[in-house]
């Protein structure tokens, strides 16, 4: 069939010369088809392992593995995370899945499961942090040409091929340089290169093509493939004189030049080599054939088509590979092959048009495919038009000459053979496009283009047609510009020419589907780059979605956008991409991570792809294809028939053991014996164990010892019972291989995994409740060769760990540590983040190491951070188990001939406040490593020292650029800023790294010379005093501070830089407005010292009306409150001053300064006066003098005025706040201020250290104590304190801290006692230095808290005793809490705790927070005044934490009762815990809704209740602090549930009152479990619903870090998990981004795309109801999911004209489809933009505004408006319309709303969308999905001419579907049609006169409703009921068959032959029938 374009115009002579001319050039004759030929013989195939990879995504870890041409059929597979099984089922039907469970931590194996044996692979893989794998490239350096010109190196284009033979792919690809040239340009080129790598970045070995073989896309292709069968690649390459191989052999001449003038190289001898894959190293080379000869032979004297070369790999044999080498296309073509036969190349025949025949000259592309066209096992070359047969001679050419492109293979599913489609580049080409049989060169089909079409595409993009689409196009400036039809596989042409897919470049299988994507670029044209990115082709609206883009990564070979390489390298089938880095230093090889449903052999073991990837990079790159057929509608998926060469590494087995009685032959015997040195195995303990015939029954924790060297090692066990179930799981060398497995009666699992033995004796240690163990099988490694480089592996933490670019400024220094070595050396980083050395281990991650490090590599090795979490039992390790674990590090390493290297924890940002020195972060383990380097010998890397060494160089706040510091908004990840004393930045991760490489640089290891200098760049030390400086007369622009709103005021005053008397001042005003009134002045960084002087000249003004005060604060950068100066509204009043903390509060008073603290200076107000202010901030004191500048004699100073006493003051200062107040009732605030001169001055105090006497002196008498007597608890507290007694002893800590030392350890040593310490229910404290009150016990400011001595303050230099001596025991006396807690444990429960506070003397200024709580704000009670102050408080942690804050906190008496736990109610409750979009809403905030409040339509609320404590604005810290979930834990009990839904306010830093890292996040949830948990609920963690959030029509992920962290929270605490993330954005990305308006609150002119309107909210409650329904706990059976459809009652829609001019009218119908349940009322809103539309209205009764009469019509006879009004304003319509009768029963439109387009409204897309739709029917209320309910119309100022289209083939259509539907009638008996035909005709009959009348419609959509409507026509037709299948009329063989069964009743069996028939319901087909039905024939006549 041919598919012509109908606008051809070809003269008959010219089209009868060109089938002449093709008719002599298809000689010889085309071979026949080998049908009847012996089956083919098996081919050559590489060994390939599983492939396994896994990669971390939004909702868990994608996985996929191959699926091999060797694997049975009926192979399952099972997917094993840290050993345990995460698939509840075998998987059968694909090689992929999603752990939703996993993290970036999991590592993950698979098992095949083949003729019921399990049996593990023996890939273990680690997740891929980011959706690529980074390759790491050794890029050459740049370099100059002949003639001076410069040229830097691109990661060019790649092939794979197994170089080592171990079952994966390596990577061998060139370095092209950018002077690269087309061989059409003149100039020189660089040097081309050849480098191969391993997917970890190891350089195998680079080739040097050297200066005579020139760079560009047509001189040099690269073959990579095993030529002789031993399972490692070869490459084969062009050389010349000059090459240098890979272990630095010269090939040639290597004197030799050869380049002319122009660059070319036209002379010299060329050479083809073979190249060894391992080594690089030449192993034949041959001269290259043909030689060029005479230039001018090829087609031009210059050199452009004499170098034109392609390659590929063919089985020429059947059996084995063979390369085929090519010179010319243009004119003369000559193709070589030749085999690898006893190590040389040998040629084994030669194509040459010049002995062929010079008609078969310029047939050539700029590539080539190899495929068995003719189907006799041997592989044929597609050689452009021409096909040369395997054995060399020519099959035949279609003379259609040149071309570009090319792809050959199954394309036609429907044709026999393979099918070749081609673009030809000669004007005069018969077919611009065409396909071809592959094997006789007949043209199928084909256009004729008359121009050069340089691209096509063939690949399955459309569904709808059998195989692959086809099209052709040109390229103008980067642009593809379609230049064809595009084509279906048999030839019809099914899209024009602008309906073409605008891309055609490559295609990839990419998504789940069996239809091929399109792989191509964004293009810049001016800059020649082109960005990667996949387009899925939208078949329906006929346009590309873009589905992948990969950022930072370029395409190669300029507009041909290709990758470096397309091929399924690993996992399943689908292809792999491998692209540059910008700057070519990486290669990211992405994997797709959508799942699919189809199981497919690996492509690569597929001949046809398999060669396809070898050829790919070869000139012109074209994507691969395969010999079978893979598109959409393919069913079988053939394997190729392979033999293997190369297999996995040959284990030697070392034991066998049989357990059970009956032992096998050739196997060890085990029943229950004992272990013992002698035998080297057995039972450590033998007790409980029973043995039978074929296994032996474990108990619980038995353990199964083997000696073995020390070596890796594969182990299987064989688990099962003949008759009983077995539960067993398997743990060795700490870490579970195998979790908990069920293994059904009969059954065996039989489980195989590889173990790194480090100690000697490999452990087998078994839990479970019923292990029945068979076998096990132990088989040993053979020991690892040296790698080609030198690796260095590196175990570590968070500030060792890599980190994805999204965490900028993060990073960890083992991240930058390969940037410190040369080529040769390469830094493979496992480090990860929470990991200590016991951690690490237990999770695999060192056997992960062991397993793989080699001989010469390094293994560096630092913990600590973790180690020390005592309180987080998976991480902590003691000083001893520490020595222990790290010593297994060094001997695994050393063991397998590798070096460890230990490095002491780096330290952290923590230094002394007095002496600015910097403390040693976690000493005991620093000391501990380096007792373990000394006593193993291990290199040692003092890490703790050189950091801290650093930190005191630069100082404090010079570690701020090494540490995680940034300003708010400097980094995307940190808009609020950050402040992390542990991590680093960038700029600190490189100079940590640099440290490190500096030490290694000393050591002299075999790493050493390899150090590249680290040139370091040291940051500048700290100066000696901080400075600012700001006197307002400088350019804005760099002013270093900003004019914020004060936190807590919403008023603000007006701030701006004025002049006053030509002076530029800072001013500050507000004129006659409402109070109070704030504004800050805030330094962009604070100036920190101990004493930090601060100056500035202040002009109070002249505040008023009275009662107003202007107040100016100092402020730390906690906007803690320093100092305070006011001024009154009293004329001639003065200045007066207070410090510390008080809220302007005016009360009863007429001022709003504290009552007391206050002083009044001399210096009266408006008038200008120098403030200067020393603040002594270690000392709690500052001094101030105020000085008049009019009248300086007028000056007065303060000194030694007290801070406040218990404010943690940040010894800084940041800002100045100004106040303006006003007492309300009173006048209006008028205040104008000003302030100049602002200089703010930092210094540091020297140390001043302490006297020690006294606690060297407690420490020896402490040490005297014998402590054998003592409860063991009470000696850690004692040896806790003398610890940290003994860390100060020999400093220079000053006397605070000594002092506090000495009181933790005079503590501790009273605390000893004999007797062991019981719970407390109840405790009750009396402060001070007094006697306790009866019943009360004595805290004096002297009792330390040690961490289980009870109780006791965290700092006692920070309190202080008083006693008033009153007489009251428990209120005379009292401590002052400057700034510290105290600190009781109990245990975790609900209490209720009472503060006595006051104070006979002076008031009390004090505020209180307990447990992260502000229970009691800081509060003032008056002198002589007490007051209790008593709150429930539910305890989480077991320690209760008072902070005490104020300016004068005092406390006199502390009570702590325990609160009876709640007894449970009579049903359990639910309790969410959430933000805003779970809340529940007044009816004043409608139509906001939160799901929350719609979760009970989902639940039996007769068995549960649900309260819903949602709150808006917080987040999961701030619900806590304000003490929401404080109250829910003081109510909730047994059986309740906690629902928590966390993260839209825990990710915005700019709230840092809200904000929470994800870390944090992860400890806040845990608070929650634990509380739930201990009140005897359930918490389950639900994740947050995604926002409405589109890049186009993709929905992106919401808060996708605090997803992942909730993630993890639920798997570290067994917590269960709803996820609703996920769920939600499945759901909304459905919907799409008009669908989700509904959802959303995007009504009126809100449009916002967080909170959920009442309809969303219902949605989303339905969702989280499924959810719990699925986690099948007792809850989910008290779901209650509607029994109507999921989307209700029907689906609204919404259409009207798709564009409109200014002014003209605009119809929008509003209706129903899908419809499942009649409704009689409807309650619709529609949403329009009234800047753009406009609708008649009338005014109501009511005053009510209503849509006029002219603006709506029913469309329906039945359908009544009732009533209708209008919110112009907001843009809404409301419409209540009832339909009578029978309701609204089938699909249409209701009413329409008819409006007019605005004559002022802006040009562009205005969008109206229905945004409620409440249906009811019989008192039942139901709701109609509006999900997709809107509708965009294009706005434009003129009206567009109409396009002229032929409608009469469409009014007749519509003309003979209204007869039909006239005349027909529904039922069940004959002649009349199907019930619900008619509705479906009126639907597509409303739909063709739609487009019948509208004037806009073009052809194509005319066209378009023709056809569709003659479809259901015939559809209807096919609904006419007859007794003969396939009738549209009654005919004489409906009689017949009833004259067959005349007289039959309805109790025949037949009865339904002929039931349809009955036409009068007697249920007999008698005479009386016969007649009717005769009578219906006549009728038709």
């Amino acid at each position: 069939m041919y598919a012509m374009a109908e606008s051809r115009r070809i003269s008959h002579v010219a089209f009868f010369l060109a089938i002449l001319m093709l008719l002599s050039l298809v000689i010889p004759p085309a071979h026949g088809r080998a049908d009847d030929e012996t089956p083919p013989s098996a081919r050559q195939g590489e060994y390939l392992g599983r492939g396994l990879v896994a990669v971390l995504v939004d909702n868990g870890v994608f996985l996929s593995w191959r699926y091999l041409m060797t694997d049975p059929d009926e192979i399952a597979f099972n997917v094993y995370k840290n050993g345990v099984k995460v698939n509840p089922e075998p998987i059968t039907n694909s090689t992929n899945y999603l752990d939703t469970t996993g993290f970036d931590s999991s590592q993950y194996q698979i098992s095949a499961i083949i003729g019921g044996k399990e049996i593990m692979q023996p890939d273990t893989v680690s997740v891929w942090h980011k959706p690529y794998l980074s390759i790491p490239l050794d890029k050459p350096a740049d370099g100059r040409t002949k003639d001076g010109g410069h040229y830097s190196y691109i990661a060019s284009d790649a092939s794979v091929g197994d170089l080592d033979g171990d079952g994966e792919y390596e990577i061998v690809f060139l370095w092209n340089p950018d002077n690269a040239k087309d061989n059409s340009q003149s100039g020189y080129t660089g040097n081309v290169l050849i480098d191969a790598i391993k997917l970890d970045g190891t350089r195998l070995w680079r080739i040097d093509l050297g200066v005579n073989i020139r760079a560009g896309a047509h001189y040099t292709q690269l073959m990579v493939y095993d030529l002789d069968g031993d399972g490692k690649a070869e490459v084969v390459v062009k050389t010349a004189d000059g090459t240098i191989d890979g272990t630095g052999q010269v090939i040639g001449d290597g004197t030799k030049d050869y380049r002319n003038d122009g660059g070319y190289i036209l002379s010299g001898p060329e050479y083809l080599t073979l190249f060894d894959g391992a080594t690089g190293r030449a192993l034949s080379t041959v001269p290259y054939e043909p030689q060029r000869g005479n230039v001018n032979d090829w087609g031009d004297g210059y050199g452009n088509r004499v170098d034109r070369f392609l390659a590929a790999i063919a089985y020429l044999d059947g059996v084995r590979p063979s390369v085929i080498m090519s010179r010319g296309y243009y004119t003369r073509t000559v193709l070589v092959a030749y085999d690898y036969i006893g190590g040389e190349l040998v040629k084994r025949w030669t194509f040459d048009t010049d002995e062929v025949g010079r008609q078969y000259e310029g047939q050539g592309n700029h590539n080539l495919s190899v495929l068995d066209a003719d189907g006799d096992g041997r592989d044929e070359i597609m050689f452009g038009a021409l096909a040369i047969d395997d054995d060399g001679t020519l099959m035949y050419s279609t003379g259609l000459g040149h071309g570009d492109a090319m792809h050959a293979g199954k394309l036609d599913p429907n044709r026999p053979g393979y099918q070749v489609v081609s673009v030809h580049e000669h004007s005069g080409a018969a077919y611009g496009l065409e396909m071809r049989d592959a094997a006789t060169g007949e043209i199928l089909w084909g256009e004729h283009t008359g121009k050069d079409t340089g691209r096509g595409m063939a690949a399955d993009i459309d569904p709808n047609y059998p195989g692959y689409e086809s099209w052709g196009s040109g390229i103008t400036n980067g642009q593809m510009v379609p230049y064809t039809k595009v084509y279906a596989a048999n030839g019809e042409a099914i899209y024009e020419m602008e309906e073409a897919p605008r891309s055609t470049n490559f295609a990839i299988w990419w998504d789940g589907d069996l239809g091929r994507e399109l792989f191509d670029h964004i293009w810049d044209n001016e800059t020649a780059r082109g960005i990667p990115v996949i387009y899925k082709w939208d078949y329906v609206n006929k346009q590309l979605v873009e589905i992948f883009r990969a950022e930072g990564t370029l395409t190669n070979n300029h507009t041909k956008g290709n990758p470096a390489l397309q091929a399924d390298i690993l996992g399943d089938w689908r292809e792999e991409l491998l692209l540059r880095s910008e700057d070519s230093t990486e290669f990211r090889l992405y994997t797709t991570t959508i799942p699919t449903s189809y199981r497919i052999p690996a492509l690569m073991q597929d001949p046809v792809y398999r060669l396809g990837i070898a050829w790919q990079n070869v000139a012109y790159n074209q994507p691969p294809h395969t010999g079978f057929y893979l598109g959409y509608g393919a069913t079988e998926f053939p394997k190729a028939n392979l033999f293997l060469t190369g297999s996995e590494e040959t284990l030697q087995e070392v034991y066998r053991f049989d357990f059970g009685s009956d032992t096998a032959a050739g196997s060890t015997g085990v029943q229950n014996q004992a272990y013992h040195e002698a035998s080297g195995y057995g039972f450590v303990n033998t007790s409980g164990i029973t043995v039978s015939a074929n296994h032996v029954t474990l108990p619980q924790d038995a353990r199964f010892a083997v000696d073995l060297p020390n070596a890796n090692y594969r182990v299987t066990i064989k688990l099962g019972h003949a008759t009983e179930a077995t539960n067993a799981g398997v743990r060795s060398e700490y870490v579970q291989k195998l979790a908990v497995r069920d293994v059904d009666a009969g059954q065996t699992l039989q489980y195989s995994y590889d173990i790194a033995l480090v100690d000697g004796q490999l452990e087998f240690d078994f839990s479970g409740t019923a292990i029945h163990l068979q076998e096990i099988t132990i088989e040993r490694y053979p020991a690892k060769a040296p790698g080609q480089a030198i690796t260095i592996y590196m175990a570590g933490d968070s500030t060792m760990q890599s980190y994805a670019e999204i965490n900028a400024p993060q990073e960890g220094w083992g991240q930058r540590f390969g940037e410190y070595f040369a080529p040769g050396v390469v830094v493979k980083n496992f480090a990860i983040g929470g990991r200590s050395s016991k951690s690490f281990l237990v999770d695999g991650r060192l056997d992960a190491v062991l397993r793989e490090i080699r001989p010469g590599d390094f293994f560096f090795i630092s913990f600590g951070h973790n180690d020390a979490s005592y309180n987080i039992p998976e991480r902590y390790a003691s000083p001893a188990d520490y020595k222990m674990y790290l010593a297994r590090y060094v001997n695994g390493a050393r063991q397998r001939g590798a070096t460890p290297v230990l490095l002491t924890p780096v330290g952290r940002r923590d230094f002394n406040a007095s002496t600015q020195q910097f403390n040693v972060s976690f000493p005991e383990y620093v000391q501990a490593m380096k007792e373990v380097a000394q006593e193993l010998g291990a290199d040692l890397i003092d890490l703790s020292a050189l950091s801290i060494a650093l930190y005191n160089q630069v100082g404090p706040s010079g570690t701020e650029k090494i540490f995680l510091y940034a300003n708010p908004g400097e980094y995307p990840k940190y808009p609020n800023g950050v402040s992390d004393n542990t991590h680093f930045s960038s700029y600190g991760a490189k100079v940590i790294a640099g440290l490190v490489a500096s030490a290694v640089k000393e050591m002299n290891l075999a790493i050493s010379p390899y150090v590249i200098d680290p040139d370091v760049e040291e940051p500048e030390p700290e100066p000696a005093n901080e400075l600012y400086e700001e006197d307002f007369e400088g350019d804005p622009s760099e002013a270093r501070y900003a004019l914020v709103n004060a936190t807590g005021y919403n008023g603000q005053l007006n701030g701006a830089v004025v002049e006053v008397d030509g002076n530029n001042v800072l001013e500050m005003t507000q004129t006659n407005q409402g109070g109070p009134r704030a504004k800050v002045f805030r330094l962009f960084d604070a100036v920190h010292g101990d004493i930090v002087k601060v100056n500035f000249d202040w002009h109070s003004g002249n505040v008023r009306a009275w009662p107003s005060e202007g107040h100016i604060t100092l402020m730390d950068a906690d906007e803690n409150m320093i100092l305070t100066l006011y001024t009154t509204s009293s004329s001639n009043s003065p200045i007066g001053f207070f410090t510390g903390y008080y809220p302007a509060d005016y009360g009863s008073r007429d001022t709003a300064i504290p009552e007391e603290g206050v002083t009044l200076t001399g210096i009266l107000r408006d008038q200008w006066v120098n403030v200067d202010v020393t603040i002594h901030f270690l000392e709690k004191k500052l001094d101030l003098t105020l000085t008049s500048k009019s009248n300086p004699s007028l000056k007065e100073t303060y000194t030694d005025i007290p801070l406040s006493a218990g404010t943690p003051y940040a010894n800084n200062v940041r800002a100045i706040r100004f106040l303006g107040t006003r007492k309300g009732g009173g006048g209006t605030l008028t205040w104008t201020t000003w302030i100049d001169n602002v200089r703010i001055e930092g210094m540091k105090q020297e140390p001043q250290a302490g006297d020690q006497t006294a606690l060297i002196a407690l420490i020896q008498t402490a040490k005297s104590i014998d402590l054998s007597v003592y409860t063991p608890e009470s000696v850690a507290v004692f040896n806790r304190a003398l610890a940290a007694a003994e860390a100060i002893v020999g400093t220079d800590a000053s006397q605070a801290v000594i002092d506090h030392a000495y009181n933790m350890l005079n503590v501790a040593v009273h605390s000893l006692t004999t007797v062991p310490r019981d719970p407390v229910s109840e405790y009750k404290f009396d402060f001070g230095p007094g006697d306790a009150a009866e019943g009360y016990i004595r805290v004096d400011a002297k009792h330390a808290y040690i961490e289980g001595n009870g109780y006791g303050f965290a700092d006692t230099s920070l309190v202080v005793d008083e006693n008033r001596h009153t007489g009251d025991a428990l209120k005379e006396d009292f401590v002052r809490v400057n700034g510290t807690s105290f600190l009781v444990e109990m245990e975790p429960g609900n209490y209720r705790v009472t503060l006595t506070i006051g104070d006979s003397l002076e008031s009390t200024n004090v505020g209180v927070v307990m447990e992260q709580m502000d229970k009691l704000p800081v509060t003032t009670v008056a002198s002589g005044q007490y007051q209790d102050f008593t709150y429930d408080i539910a305890l989480i942690d077991g320690v209760f934490n008072f902070e005490f804050s104020g300016n004068t906190p005092k406390v006199s008496a502390l009570k702590i009762e325990k609160l009876p736990a709640s007894e449970p109610g009579d049903k359990p409750v639910i309790y969410l815990a959430s933000d805003s979009t779970v809340a529940s809403y007044a009816e004043v905030y409608r139509p906001q809704a939160g799901w929350g409040e719609k979760l009970g339509d989902y639940f039996d609320l007769s068995q549960i209740a649900i309260d819903n404590r949602a709150v808006g604005g917080l987040s999961s810290k701030t619900f806590l602090t304000l003490g929401y979930l404080n109250d829910i834990l003081l109510q909730i009990s047994e059986g309740d549930y906690l629902f928590m839904q966390w993260g839209h306010n825990d990710s915005t830093p700019v709230r840092p009152e809200r904000y929470l890292t994800p870390e944090q996040f992860k400890v806040y949830l845990k608070l929650y479990i634990d509380g739930a948990r201990q009140r005897g609920a359930v918490p389950v963690l639900v994740t947050p619903v995604n926002r409405r959030d589109f890049t186009g029509d993709v929905l992106n992920k919401s808060f996708p870090e605090y997803v992942q962290a909730m993630k993890e929270v639920a798997q570290e605490t067994g917590t269960l998990l709803v996820d609703l993330n996920q769920a939600s954005w499945e759901y909304f990305q459905e919907l799409g981004p008009e669908g989700t308006k509904a959802i959303f609150l995007w009504t009126g002119d809100k449009e916002d795309n967080t909170h959920l309107q009442e309809y969303g909210a219902t949605k989303v409650a339905e969702i989280v109801a499924r959810l719990v329904k699925e986690l099948n706990i007792p809850l989910s059976d008290l779901v209650t999911l509607p029994d109507v459809q999921p989307n209700g009652w029907a689906q609204a829609t919404i259409s009207g004209p798709a564009s409109a001019y200014l002014g003209q009218h605009v119809e929008l119908n509003i209706g129903v489809t899908k419809v499942q349940q009649a409704f009689h009322v409807a309650d619709v809103i529609v949403r329009y933009d009234p800047a753009v539309l406009e609708f008649a209205t009338t005014e109501g009764e009511d005053g009510m505004t209503l849509l006029a009469d002219s603006a709506f019509a029913t469309k329906r006879d039945n359908v009544h408006v009732l009533a209708a009004a209008v919110r112009p304003g907001d843009g809404l319509i409301r419409i209540i319309a009832i339909a009578s009768g029978d309701g609204v029963e089938g699909s249409g439109n209701l009413f329409a709303l008819q409006g007019q387009v605005k004559s002022d409204a802006a040009i562009g897309d205005v969008t109206v969308a229905v945004t409620k739709f409440d249906a009811s029917h019989d008192g039942e209320q139901g709701s109609v999905d509006i999900s997709g309910a809107s509708h965009t119309i294009a706005i434009s100022e003129e009206p567009p001419v109409p396009p002229v289209t032929d409608k009469t083939a469409l009014n007749a259509a519509i003309s003979q579907g209204q007869s039909k539907l006239e005349h027909a009638v529904e039922g069940n008996k004959l002649s009349m049609y199907e019930v619900g035909a008619k509705a479906d005709l009126q639907a597509a009959i409303a739909a063709a006169i739609a487009v019948a009348e509208n004037v806009w419609a073009t052809q194509a959509q005319v066209d378009e409703a023709t056809s569709a409507l003659h479809a259901a026509i015939q559809q209807f037709e096919s609904r006419f009921i007859t007794l003969v299948e396939g009738q549209t009329s009654i005919t004489i063989r409906d009689l017949s068959i009833l004259a067959k069964y005349f007289g039959i009743t309805s109790s025949d069996p037949n009865w339904s032959e002929v039931a349809a028939a009955d036409l009068f319901d007697e249920g007999v087909i008698d005479i009386r029938v016969l007649a009717a039905v005769a009578q219906m024939i006549l009728a038709d006549w």
